[in-house]
């Protein structure tokens, strides 16, 4: 008898939990934001970050690996840097004395409007593509944005990611 309230007290707590298990409606969170419109504006660079590829896949400590160069060299720093997204899809690029290579003025576009993970710089046929770390604080005030840029190195004939540059910059 004692078997059998312990199978049907099994039975009717695993009935229990398999039929209590309804799934949930979710509720809408809002419209979606449009990332291109909160691109727009000037975006002012707060920090830059170099961080070499190699030490990190080894493992190596954060000190051996990554590098605030923002204000490395004197008279160049990358504070001066600053780019402006237009909404008509141009932009201009104030570069101070910061050491960097980019194209001062064209057009700009993302890979994927609703979930972009790149910016492209585009200026005739030649085009940068920045990396996005997240958009988490896209939509704060002062919005906040890592972009990442990429610089490769020829090992055996074939180009390997050598060191990123990852920018942290903010608009008002």
């Amino acid at each position: 008898m004692k078997k059998i309230l312990i199978y049907i007290s099994i039975f009717t707590l695993a009935f229990s939990l398999l039929y209590s298990c309804k799934p949930e409606e979710l509720k809408p969170v809002g419209d979606p934001f449009d990332k291109v419109e909160l691109m727009v504006g000037t975006w002012n660079v707060n920090r830059v970050i170099q961080v070499d590829v190699e030490a990190t896949l080894k493992g190596y400590p954060l000190y051996a690996r990554e590098l605030d160069i923002t204000n490395v060299f004197p008279d160049n720093s990358y504070t001066d840097l600053s780019i402006t997204l237009n909404s008509d899809k141009s932009f201009t690029l104030v570069k101070g004395n910061a050491y960097v290579n980019w194209p001062l003025s064209g057009t700009w576009d993302l890979n994927n409007p609703d979930h972009p993970s790149k910016l492209y710089l585009i200026l005739q046929l030649d085009t940068l593509s920045l990396n996005f770390s997240s958009f988490s604080e896209l939509m704060m005030s002062p919005a906040k944005l890592v972009i990442s840029e990429t610089k490769k190195q020829k090992v055996d004939d074939k180009y390997i990611d050598a060191i990123y540059y990852n920018y942290e910059i903010s608009k008002p």
